[in-house]
């Protein structure tokens, strides 16, 4: 009833895929490579739009702003760069840092951005013009990461120093915001407890209020941010065992009550992270425990994803994608030799139910899982609004060919009807918005060749050029749109019959 399929190959890059990025607004695909250069493809079209000669050295991160409007790609070479998303033209060159540059993040709101490197230094950026705002040593080896919480008060680094620090900045600490002596990136509590380098580090993406962490250790930490600055080290509230090799990445579910980890070991672990009250204290307390451990790879696993709450994917260097299903604890669906080499790159698609990976070969493909009867659903959904509308516009179209007519103004409606039936490319969670935006361009394409109509929606217009993919945004306006469609094709059957 389920099983992945391919939708898009992205060939172009000549070595390994170091970083994938998805846009915000889910249009673009940023991929980067050890062969020195950057390149954004299109969601949509399933095209390249640029090709940036990023760097002089391998590249380590891409990274999207959070309005989508700009690029940051972190390298060896010691700098990073932030690029026009529109046009792809460089902005500007940061060299600030004296060694390799491993990671960057954008602040929530664009506005600044920040870098760490091998230096051992944490600096802040201004977007629009470059120049720094604050920089700070702050560990005592290189520093591999660097996070943003998502309500962008906090950053986290990670270190080989076996710590991770979290920072306020001087935008999001009321803290210091009265304190002009405080300005700039400050440090707010340090994370000590593993006994070797920190791999990965990620917020929990609900509240923010709790951190997980990977390390060569074998273990996984997760702590709890503090409400106030501590001048003490912090340690972690819940400590989970079960990797037999180091931690190479974890990623917690949307509503961050579980957390999967994927290891050197070859294994995938779903951990469960519990919050509760004690009855006798009052305080809060974490409970974890393993949910399921999946084995069926043959060698490390690089990456491990919540597709949805239950379902998770995993990529690993033997050239396998592995669908798990947490609920039954069994492989859902393997895709065997998915890649010509090892898979070392992964990430999730904007909604549900697709995702993208990266080679050690240079390839990048997306994947969608298709549910066959949650398909046929989207699809009946689609056709009880719409179908009595184009099966109309068919016959209008037919008869007007045996009239021998002028066509332009009604297209091939078959083709429409297709388009909307393109379960097996987009799947079920974008079915019905992808059907009713193609609708809407044949209905623009109506009032665009139609001289003689003289109502035309400006509201319909703005939602076709926006090209909107958000679903949410999509389910918003699907109310006033779909009383606007039904006018316009109402009114073109009129006057087609005239």
């Amino acid at each position: 009833d389920i099983n992945v399929q391919r939708i898009y190959e992205f060939i172009g890059h000549r070595m390994c895929i170091s970083s994938i990025s998805i846009s915000f607004d889910g249009r673009l695909l940023g991929t980067c490579s050890f062969d020195h250069t950057a390149r954004i493809w299109d969601l949509i079209t399933g095209k390249c739009k640029f090709v940036l000669p990023a760097h002089t050295d391998w590249i380590w991160k891409i990274e999207f702003s959070p309005n989508s409007k700009y690029i940051l790609t972190a390298s060896d070479d010691k700098t990073a760069r932030i690029w026009s998303s529109e046009s792809g033209y460089l902005l500007h060159t940061i060299t600030e840092h004296v060694l390799e540059v491993s990671d960057v993040v954008f602040s929530a709101d664009s506005s600044t951005f920040f870098t760490v490197s091998h230096d051992r230094t944490l600096a802040q950026f201004d977007t629009e013009s470059g120049i720094r705002l604050a920089r700070i040593t702050a560990h005592l080896d290189w520093i591999e990461l660097v996070r943003l919480s998502k309500n962008g008060d906090f950053i986290l680094t990670g270190s080989r120093d076996k710590s991770i620090k979290l920072w306020t900045h001087c935008q999001s600490s009321p803290e210091f915001s009265s304190d002009s002596s405080k300005k700039g990136i400050q440090m707010y509590v340090s994370l000590i407890g593993h006994e070797h380098e920190v791999v990965c580090a990620e917020f929990q993406p609900k509240s923010g209020s709790l951190i997980a962490s990977g390390s060569k250790d074998r273990c996984i930490m997760i702590w709890r941010v503090p409400e106030r600055r501590l001048e003490a080290s912090l340690k972690p509230s819940l400590i989970l065992k079960g990797h037999r090799d180091q931690v190479k990445s974890v990623s917690w579910s949307k509503d961050g009550s579980k957390v999967v980890s994927a290891s050197k070991d070859a294994s995938i672990i779903v951990w469960k992270v519990i919050q509760r009250t004690d009855l006798n204290s009052g305080e809060w307390i974490l409970d974890g425990n393993s949910l399921n451990r999946f084995s069926g790879h043959h060698a490390r696993v690089d990456k491990a994803l919540f597709l949805n709450e239950m379902l998770v994917v995993s990529v690993c260097h033997d050239r396998c994608i592995r669908v798990w299903d947490c609920k039954s604890n069994q492989l859902l669906i393997a895709v065997e030799d998915a890649h010509p080499s090892g898979i070392v790159a992964a990430d999730i698609c904007v909604g549900e139910w697709a995702f993208v990976t990266g080679g050690l070969e240079g390839h990048v493909y997306v994947w969608k899982l298709m549910t066959k009867s949650l398909l046929e659903l989207s699809r009946h959904a689609v056709w009880n609004h719409f179908g009595n509308q184009l099966n109309r516009l068919y016959e209008l179209k037919s008869n007007r060919l045996k009239k021998n007519t002028d066509l332009d103004i009604i297209l091939d409606v078959r083709a429409i009807q297709n388009g909307v039936l393109i379960g097996d490319l987009f799947g079920f969670c974008e079915i019905v918005e992808r059907g009713i935006e193609l609708l809407a361009q044949y209905s623009m394409h109506l009032l665009e060749n139609e001289s003689k109509t003289e109502n035309y929606d400006e509201n319909l217009k703005a939602l076709v050029s926006n090209n909107i993919w958000n679903r949410t945004e999509m389910r918003r306006k699907q109310i006033e749109f779909t009383t606007s469609f039904d006018f316009i094709i109402k009114q073109q059957i009129n006057h087609s019959e005239e």
